[in-house]
């Protein structure tokens, strides 16, 4: 029949699902909640006069249920396991953690949100004491979380429990260091983990066009150009050399949960040949430097060296005397954004890289073991 349809009340949202009850009835909004109330009207006699209520801002605490890319789980779900999830916690102040010489028994966690401390629900057993007659009767449904360890940007804890002990399979989630934990997940069997896994946050091209600073080029710009913008995650960089020319330069990311090797950058020519691999998801670059040299009217790279926040890497190659220096200094915040450059047929032809300016989340990821001296020199702790 003819309606006339009242302007909603607004939040500062303009996108959403849309949902209209004229004629029939679904749920509309999300799952959760601490209460829950039935309210019941004498229909037919009673009917809606009038509706009110408030809208406040959306808290970090409640996009929980923003996307996602969901990784795991490691272990293997019993049939009547209970599944928790802490999805889109990913704050950590603590870990809680009980367990002994062969067995994760429990986590707590210790979250962080704009308004303080929160601590989890214990994922677990409440006692450590279980008699070994329920892992002797497992009959391959079910596993048990027999050790764990945790990685950060500072440093490394555990592992907690025997990562040695007999029929164990092991795990590693790689999370990078670009803070994309999203959260944990898993679930308990007969008191026991037997499942846990995590949340990323979903990375988007919108990564590899994001506002950046070009540094450089160092060199000349005159023959075929290549470019790595956006690819912030570097876990390898593979050099070919000789005493006074890098012959070519090539790098294995890590994007979307997977490592990519990138092209090679530069001639097939190789006299010497170096792997330099990073502590990665915890070592990142802070610096670069290096030379050129001008030889039958080219420009060339003759020495490049690599500085990150746990030591430094080469030179490779040797600058000649009359090379033109250059030194690229990131800080000690994870704040490269990629490379590019040109290439000719004798090598690297010109370098450069880009920055990702500093926000909070990059101010909070410093790592304090790298000092800077008054004159701008970095040097470790």
């Amino acid at each position: 029949m003819d309606m006339v349809k009242v302007d909603p009340a607004k939040g500062k949202g303009q996108i959403g699902t849309l949902w209209d009850e004229k004629g029939q009835g679904q749920k509309h909004g999300v799952d959760g909640g601490e209460n829950f109330k039935s309210v019941v009207f004498y229909y037919p006699s009673e009917f809606l006069t009038s509706i009110s209520g408030s809208f406040r801002s959306l808290r970090n605490d409640d996009r929980r249920d923003m996307d996602m890319i969901k990784v795991g789980p490691a272990g293997k779900q019993g049939r009547s396991a209970t599944i928790w999830d802490e999805k889109g916690r990913r704050e950590i102040a603590q870990i809680f953690i009980s367990y002994d010489c062969n067995t994760v028994y429990s986590f707590h966690f210790l979250f962080y949100d704009e308004y303080g401390n929160l601590l989890s629900q214990k994922h677990g057993s409440e006692d450590t004491d279980i008699s070994s007659s329920f892992r002797s009767s497992m009959d391959g449904n079910s596993t048990i979380l027999s050790s764990i360890a945790f990685g950060t940007n500072k440093g490394s804890y555990g592992p907690f429990g025997n990562p040695s002990s007999t029929n164990v399979k092991h795990f590693n989630f790689q999370i990078g260091n670009q803070l994309t934990f999203g959260g944990f997940y898993g679930s308990t069997s007969g008191g026991y983990i037997d499942s846990i896994g995590i949340f990323k946050k979903k990375t988007t091209k919108k990564t590899r066009n994001m506002d950046m600073i070009k540094v450089g080029p160092a060199g000349v710009q005159v023959e075929t150009s290549w470019d790595e913008r956006g690819r912030t995650e570097v876990a390898q960089i593979f050099v070919s050399y000789n005493h006074d020319t890098v012959r070519s330069l090539q790098f294995l990311f890590y994007e979307n949960d997977k490592f990519v090797m990138s092209n090679k950058h530069g001639t097939n020519a190789c006299e010497s040949f170096c792997a330099v691999t990073f502590d990665y998801p915890t070592e990142f670059l802070t610096s670069i430097s290096g030379s050129f040299r001008k030889a039958y009217g080219y420009c060339i790279l003759s020495s490049i060296s690599f500085g990150t926040n746990k030591g430094s890497y080469g030179p490779f190659g040797t600058p000649t005397a009359d090379a033109n220096k250059f030194t690229f200094k990131m800080g000690n915040y994870p704040s490269f954004g990629g490379f590019y450059g040109t290439k000719n047929h004798y090598g690297v032809e010109s370098f450069g890289v880009y920055m990702k300016p500093i926000t909070t989340s990059t101010i909070h990821f410093k790592d304090p073991s790298v000092k800077v001296k008054k004159e701008g020199v970095q040097e470790k702790k």
